[in-house]
C-alpha cells in the first residue's frame, strides 16, 4: 500500500510525464506550415535528357533540398510546351514536406528511428526508390527507381521556358516576405512566338528582346523579394542542360543574354548561383 503522500507524488509525476509528452508532440511539427521555406524545382522536359545529365542534376537538386530548413515545402514541376495539336501539355506538381533531417548524432531508437525512416521515405519519394531505401545511396545513383526526374512526356513543339518560370513562381513562391530556393534546369532555348531561339543560334551580336515575356509584378512595383529575416536565405540556381549540338559561343550567349538577364530582371533574386553544366 502506498501512503497518501506517495500517491500524491506518483500522481504528480504521472501528470508531469503526460504534460511533457503532449507538449513534445505539439512542438514537434509533422507538416509544413503555410509560411515555410519553399524549394521550387523546374525541369525542362521539352527535349530529351540523357542518363548522365539526369543523374548529375538529381544529385545537385537533392543537395539543395537536403540543405533546406526542416519542414520546407518541396514543389517540383516539369516545363512542357504545346503538343502536335497545339494544346498545352499539363502535369500535376509533385509536392512534399521535407520533414526533419536526422543529425549525425541521431540515434536509432524511438523518435530518432522514426525520423530516420521518414527521411528515407522522403528521399525515395524525391529521388526514386531503391532496395531497402538505403540512406547512403546517392540521389542520382542508377540503382534508384523512377522519380519525377525520369518523367516521360510527349514530344513538345514549343519551349515556353521563360513563361513557365514566371507562371510557376507566381503560383508557388510568395512575392512578399517568404524565403525560397528556386532551381531551374533547362538549356534556355526558348521557343515561342514571343521569343524564338530555336530557329537560330543565340548570338551575342543579335538583339534579344525579353520585354514581351510576362513578368511577376507591375513595372513600377518591387520584384520578387526574399524574407526580411536574415536567417532565412533565398537563392536562384540555374542548371544548364547543354545540348550536344550547341557550340560554346551559343551556350555562353544563352547563359548571359537569356538566363542571367531574365532571372535578374524579371525575378529580382537575392542571389543567382553560377550554373553548372550538364550535357543532355
Amino acid at each position: 500500500m502506498f501512503s497518501t503522500k506517495q500517491n500524491f507524488m506518483l500522481g504528480g509525476a504521472f501528470f508531469v510525464a503526460v504534460f511533457g509528452l503532449v507538449a513534445y508532440q505539439s512542438l514537434r511539427k509533422t507538416t509544413c506550415a503555410d509560411d515555410a521555406h519553399t524549394v521550387l524545382v523546374l525541369v525542362d522536359f521539352t527535349d530529351q535528357i540523357g542518363d548522365d545529365a539526369r543523374g548529375a542534376m538529381k544529385d545537385h537538386v537533392w543537395r539543395i533540398i537536403e540543405a533546406a530548413p526542416d519542414f520546407s515545402k518541396i514543389i517540383m514541376r516539369p516545363v512542357m510546351g504545346l503538343d502536335g495539336a497545339g494544346q498545352m501539355m499539363v502535369s500535376s506538381p509533385v509536392q512534399a514536406c521535407r520533414g526533419e533531417k536526422p543529425g549525425p548524432g541521431t540515434g536509432f531508437k524511438g523518435p530518432a528511428k522514426k525520423a530516420r525512416e521518414s527521411w528515407a521515405q522522403f528521399k525515395s519519394q524525391i529521388c526514386g526508390a531503391t532496395q531497402g531505401d538505403a540512406l547512403d545511396l546517392s540521389c542520382g545513383h542508377s540503382d534508384r527507381g523512377a522519380s519525377f526526374f525520369e518523367g516521360k512526356y510527349a514530344k513538345s513543339f514549343t519551349s515556353p521556358i521563360l513563361e513557365e518560370i514566371t507562371g510557376n513562381v507566381s503560383r508557388f513562391i510568395s512575392t512578399t516576405n517568404g524565403s525560397w530556393d528556386l532551381v531551374v534546369a533547362t538549356d534556355w532555348k526558348q521557343n515561342t512566338p514571343n521569343l524564338n531561339l530555336e530557329s537560330q543560334s543565340c548570338d551575342s551580336r543579335q538583339s534579344i528582346d525579353l520585354s514581351r515575356i510576362p513578368t511577376l509584378v507591375a513595372p513600377n512595383e518591387k520584384p520578387l523579394s526574399a524574407s526580411n529575416d536574415q536567417a532565412r536565405k533565398s537563392t536562384v540556381t540555374s542548371l544548364f542542360l547543354l545540348r550536344q549540338s550547341m557550340t560554346d559561343a551559343e551556350a555562353n550567349c544563352l547563359e548571359s543574354r537569356v538566363a542571367q538577364r531574365f532571372l535578374l530582371t524579371h525575378l529580382g533574386p537575392s542571389s543567382v548561383v553560377a550554373p553548372p553544366v550538364f550535357h543532355r
